[in-house]
């Protein structure tokens, strides 16, 4: 997570006495491509905690992203929030149609308004 944060220019301040202390400070609103011309490929690891909240903060701001994991990361379902994001106005989907990553986010920011995301699939397996 702490890398796509610093690809994406995000400030991220590291701890030099404690290696597990970060400090992100927020810009005052969405997060855009820095290269808004090009598809910015961000690589999660086998973090689904930083795959979900990032994938929705990136609708919010404008550019083309692909995000991305390890090989265990492409078998864990995010269909339920990528459905509730397109009930926003988001344009995401994963690239393949397992409903899993990687997600492709062509972000132009949310209309907003009510949306409506099942919990009967969990990720956790």
């Amino acid at each position: 997570m702490l890398e796509a944060l610093d690809t994406l220019k995000v400030p991220v301040e590291r701890d030099a006495d404690d290696k597990t202390a970060v400090t992100v400070t927020g810009q005052a609103g969405p997060i855009d491509s820095p290269t808004p011309e090009e598809s910015l490929e961000l690589f999660l690891g086998n973090a689904g905690t930083a795959m979900r909240p990032l994938a929705a903060a990136l609708c919010m701001g404008k550019g083309k992203f692909v995000l991305d994991g390890v090989p265990r990361m492409r078998e864990r379902p995010i269909a339920d929030l990528i459905d509730g994001l397109k009930q926003l106005g988001a344009d995401v989907s994963c690239v393949e149609e397992t409903g899993c990553p990687p997600v492709t986010i062509n972000a132009n920011g949310l209309n907003g308004g009510t949306a409506s995301i099942s919990g009967k699939m969990s990720s956790q397996f």
